[in-house]
């Protein structure tokens, strides 16, 4: 059964007391200080992120916080929506799973709810709901987070639909980007809607799929 793991969750709650104490002894250290830094900068936002949400993530306090200099930052990370993305991959590694239960219609239902979990549950959801908006600050952030989602072969729901496709559930032949980019608005709309129900999951499923599944 899918789930969320306990152990990213006690991962978050205690990242602030965990980083703050080490932050400024690893960005100063020899030969390794390029990645060091770029580790403590992550640090410092996911500590953030923590402690006061999507708000309290400013280039400012990062660098204050990774003793870092914010034209560090910059070099890394051209807007705040570039790094926030950063770090929402880096909450969600590890946490999610894509489950392989024989159907899609099973899969897409699982692996909605443990998503959804992961939104309601951590500081994710909104950080992510955060990344959404500051994506349209910037002129090429639509384009970023476009292709960073719609990249052949990336995305934790691609096996899922390659999976289905090749049983036949799916239109063969059909671009499987399609099918990904009205999955992803779905979830989108129930983040930034703030309707991360259980109980819309299975309609919102099935809705979505019966159109998929449509041979015209």
């Amino acid at each position: 059964m899918l789930f969320v793991h306990q152990a990213a969750s006690r991962r978050r709650q205690t990242v602030a007391d965990q980083h703050s104490s080490q932050i400024a002894s690893r960005v100063s250290r020899g030969p390794r200080r390029s990645e060091e830094s770029h580790e403590a900068i992550l640090d410092a936002a996911e500590a953030l992120l923590s402690e006061g949400g999507p708000t309290a993530l400013t280039f400012e306090a990062i660098a204050r916080r990774a003793k870092a200099g914010k034209p560090t930052l910059y070099r890394w990370w051209p807007n705040k929506a570039a790094l926030l993305l950063e770090v929402c991959n880096r909450l969600k590694e590890g946490v999610i799973e894509t489950p392989d239960l024989g159907n899609l219609r099973d899969e897409l239902k699982a692996f909605t709810r443990a998503l959804w979990t992961f939104w309601r549950e951590t500081n994710a959801g909104a950080a992510f709901a955060a990344l959404i908006v500051e994506s349209q600050l910037s002129k090429d952030g639509p384009d970023v987070l476009a292709a960073h989602f719609m990249e052949p072969g990336r995305g934790p729901s691609l096996p899922m639909f390659e999976r289905a496709q090749a049983r036949g559930e799916l239109v063969q032949g059909r671009d499987l980007t399609e099918f990904r980019k009205a999955y992803v608005a779905m979830n989108w709309f129930h983040l930034l809607c703030r309707r991360l129900n259980d109980e819309e999951i299975g309609p919102a499923v099935d809705v979505l799929l019966d159109g998929m599944q449509r041979k015209h």
